[in-house]
């Protein structure tokens, strides 16, 4: 009968938090993988503490570690044990919380069955582990905390990466880094040797096109050329200075005048008049 009624009141309660929600896979949050500070919600004299502490320093050593108080059995353990998170909450500097105890009957970790606790442990806004007796021992705190451990021992492990694993995540990152930093800087070569490419076909396309605009004004300048003239058997007549004589009206019997042709000059005189053609 006794059985049945600790049974029949465990029943009970977590039927009201399945109500509520409280015990739904989504509500559980992912524990942080590297925290720097981790909270215990325990008693001080208890193994339960000294197993924690000894191997959270063992896995990674200088983490830092605050112990809440509270005493984890008897009439008074659940309030204390509601106090001792709502101090953790408030100094708000811990970025997980184990909450828990060793091993004991069942009146003994009958305070982590009680409905008050589990719905402080759900409404912690910190990450909670519960870590309550042995393996085969489940309270109500286990169904609502965010991950359980079999034991105080395996909370810490859960909590606390070794350093051995946080060398390793590191490294891990480290050449992720190194693989994009050298595919950003492929790509970014590979970017400017398409560039430097265009650049010169834009600057040869220039270059022609110039070329052919001054052959174009260089041909039409030799064809205006006098030079030009004269290299199809053309002459140029001046006067001594330097006049060019373009009419028969500017001749005369006797005048001394030069005569340019294509590859030189000549010095003439004029003999006589011809009548035009």
């Amino acid at each position: 009968a006794g059985d049945g009624l600790w049974r029949k009141a465990m029943e009970q309660t977590i039927g009201r938090l399945k109500a509520d929600g409280l015990m739904e896979p989504e509500r559980k949050r992912a524990l942080p993988r590297f925290p720097r500070v981790i909270a215990i919600v325990t008693s001080t004299h208890g193994a339960a503490m000294k197993d924690i502490i000894s191997v959270a320093q063992r896995r990674r050593p200088g983490i830092r570690i605050v112990v809440a108080n509270c005493a984890v059995q008897g009439d008074n353990a659940p309030a204390e044990i509601c106090a001792a998170i709502t101090r953790v909450v408030r100094w708000g500097k811990a970025q997980v919380l184990i909450v828990g105890r060793g091993g004991g009957g069942r009146e003994d970790l009958w305070a982590f069955n009680n409905e008050k606790v589990a719905r402080t442990i759900a409404a912690c806004p910190i990450p909670v582990i519960s870590a309550v007796g042995h393996e085969i021992d489940v309270t109500v705190c286990d169904l609502v905390a965010d991950f359980r451990a079999a034991t105080p021992s395996a909370a810490a492990e859960t909590a606390v990466p070794a350093l051995d694993d946080l060398i390793a995540a590191v490294e891990i990152q480290r050449s992720r880094m190194a693989r994009s930093l050298t595919r950003r800087i492929e790509s970014s070569s590979s970017d400017l040797r398409t560039a430097a490419r265009g650049m010169k076909a834009a600057a040869v396309r220039s270059a022609d096109r110039r070329r052919a605009s001054i052959s174009f004004v260089a041909g039409r300048l030799n064809a205006l050329s006098p030079l030009a003239t004269l290299s199809r058997g053309y002459a140029v007549a001046r006067d001594a200075d330097g006049t060019t004589l373009g009419s028969i009206s500017q001749f005369e019997a006797g005048k001394r005048f030069e005569l340019m042709l294509r590859d030189g000059g000549l010095d003439a005189v004029v003999e006589g008049l011809l009548p035009p053609k």
